[in-house]
């Protein structure tokens, strides 16, 4: 029963593993590279498998799946302080299956006040980075990690 057992568990971790060699590009899009001061934005990311193989990810899900952070000109992070979500365990039902050169996207809208203040006048640097993890109600193999997407500047006037 225990050679069965380790047998098993070794099967599971190896699943476990190719899920997290898998290859992720992730990218980051602006509607607008100038917005006046209060206005909203829009992001776009785009999770994309960039390896040879199929592999399951977590659906795109702002503060489940990935953060959007915004860095002054002193490249000091400006806090989130938007709305913030409560959870449950994430499910199967989470996972999307992303096969080589396939892509998922999501579209999210921010008010300038989503992070404390109005954003003043200037120059502000904006990425996002896709995390996942152990922990959640998933029990299919998934990729573990986390990517951060390209550098986009907003302006604000």
């Amino acid at each position: 029963m225990v050679a069965i057992l380790l047998v098993l568990s070794a099967v599971i971790l190896s699943l476990w593993e190719k899920q997290s060699d898998g290859e992720l590009d992730f990218t980051l899009k602006l509607d607008k590279e100038q917005v006046q001061k209060g206005d909203d934005f829009q992001t776009q990311v785009i999770l994309t498998n960039t390896g040879n193989y199929t592999f399951n990810v977590w659906e795109l899900k702002h503060q489940i799946s990935y953060d959007i952070h915004i860095y002054d000109s002193d490249e000091s992070r400006i806090k989130y302080v938007g709305g913030v979500i409560q959870r449950i365990q994430l499910e199967n039902d989470f996972l999307r299956k992303l096969n080589p050169g396939e892509s998922i996207k999501s579209t999210k809208e921010f008010e300038t006040e989503d992070w404390g203040t109005t954003l003043d006048r200037g120059n502000y640097t904006i990425n996002a980075v896709y995390h996942t993890h152990f922990g959640e109600n998933i029990w299919i193999p998934y990729w573990i990690g986390s990517v951060e997407s390209n550098n986009v500047t907003l302006v604000v006037k």
